[in-house]
């Protein structure tokens, strides 16, 4: 484990990219770069979820990244249905590994479950962040229902 000691979300683009200048912050990056396994959670903008508690994204945020059809987050990085986060004005603002890098780990773990995470595992899956998948059933079920519609 190599802590990023930084906020998850940063209220201007000039700080990140201040702070990634930054030797230690380089370091974290670099050896995230080499990484062969990482285990994500995968989030989705429900009421109840870790992004509501965290406190980084008001409600209003919130309505924007509904409004957008995000459907999921890994690592505060919010994707549409497709798996694009280019679509996203925030995600520029999160400080944490970039989702395009989970493409390149042999093993990319994601873990997530419930009806209502269905939406936001299939935008992981389609946007390539994780090739693994841990669930429950539920979600099982309705990620297969999904693919043969």
């Amino acid at each position: 484990v190599y802590p990023l000691h930084v906020p998850a979300m940063l209220s201007r683009k000039s700080t990140k990219e201040a702070l990634l200048k930054e030797h230690s912050i380089q370091q974290v990056f670099k050896k995230a770069a080499r990484m062969h396994t990482a285990v994500v959670g995968i989030g989705a903008p429900i009421e109840g979820s870790t992004i509501y508690q965290t406190g980084y994204f008001t409600d209003a945020m919130i309505q924007e990244i509904r409004d957008a059809h995000m459907c999921g987050d890994i690592c505060m990085t919010y994707f549409d249905d497709s798996g694009n986060i280019d679509r996203f004005p925030y995600n520029a603002h999160i400080m944490a590994v970039d989702l395009h890098m989970l493409r390149k780990v042999e093993q990319s773990i994601g873990v997530s479950g419930g009806k209502e995470k269905i939406a936001a595992v299939l935008g992981a899956l389609h946007g390539g962040f994780i090739n693994i998948l841990i669930t429950d059933l539920v979600c099982a079920q309705g990620l297969l229902e999904a693919v043969k519609e």
